[in-house]
């Protein structure tokens, strides 16, 4: 299973558990992040 959030004004496929490099997000090196923005 799989959803797609948005971040950074694009959208991103993402999985359980995936390392994922986005750009213009500030936030620490290896920090644990929850998105708000899920797409259906």
């Amino acid at each position: 299973m799989y959803a797609v959030i948005k971040t950074g004004g694009k959208q991103h496929r993402v999985v359980v558990d995936e390392l994922l490099k986005v750009e213009l997000l500030k936030a620490e090196t290896g920090a644990t992040i929850k998105f708000e923005d899920v797409c259906d």
